[in-house]
């Protein structure tokens, strides 16, 4: 399935900045459905 891991990769560099400020990058990306 291509598609989800495209899907996937979008939203994380966005979330990217958020995330960091939040808790962490790897936590939002975890708690984050898209």
């Amino acid at each position: 399935m291509p598609t989800a891991t495209q899907i996937s990769m979008v939203p994380v560099v966005v979330d990217n900045e958020k995330c960091i400020a939040d808790k962490g990058c790897r936590t939002c990306i975890d708690v984050c459905p898209l």
